[in-house]
């Protein structure tokens, strides 16, 4: 492997030339601190939090300069890369927040199978509509009179109040599945199967 030594002011850091080269491979070996006082994997620099002692492995010139890797994307600040399917999704991942911030969520679409909550900020996978689990920060996913009106996807079935949309699997397996427990009532399944 080839090592490269960049020099900061009084700070030098031991870097591999992976790490500049987008990071491809994460079980190349270990880099040592300069302080020795860690040996960190190449996918460690620049991810926001400082793994050595001294922090040089967040140093803001040489984070800016890493290219994120083809699946990643930069934060706001240009110091740290982070999965692209981070973005939008509810959890801050960047240090700066930038990957929940409403100027990059309302920018960005959601992709496939995936929706906006009603904030247009937040993307959920659309399975996870009216499914009895919150998910969208502002609850938009699980709110009253959205879920009446929602229409389940296949293979789902409405409960019997109307607000939740569960498996057809999970109808009478003893297992309470709809909030209102219609999910194992007898005269809902025979309903729900023969029609």
């Amino acid at each position: 492997m080839k090592i490269i030594i960049v020099f900061l002011g009084a700070i030098s850091l031991i870097t591999a030339v992976s790490i500049l080269d987008k990071r491809e491979d994460s079980n190349d070996d270990c880099v040592m601190c300069s302080d020795d006082s860690n040996c960190i994997s190449p996918w460690m620099f620049c991810d926001g939090y400082g793994d050595c002692k001294n922090e040089e492995d967040e140093i803001e010139s040489i984070c800016k300069a890493v290219p994120c890797k083809e699946s990643e994307v930069k934060c706001r600040n240009g110091l740290q890369c982070i999965d692209e399917k981070g973005q939008c999704n509810g959890y801050v991942d960047c240090a700066d927040g930038s990957d929940e911030s409403l100027q990059t969520c309302k920018e960005r679409s959601c992709g496939e199978k995936k929706v906006k909550c009603q904030d247009g900020i937040q993307c959920i996978p659309e399975q996870n509509l009216c499914d009895g689990w919150t998910r969208c920060n502002d609850k938009s996913d699980e709110e009253p009179a959205f879920c009446k009106d929602y229409e389940c996807p296949k293979l789902r079935i409405k409960c019997k109040n109307q607000m939740q949309c569960v498996s057809w699997f999970s109808l009478c397996d003893g297992v309470d599945t709809c909030s209102d427990k219609s999910d194992e009532n007898l005269d809902f399944c025979k309903e729900a199967y023969l029609g």
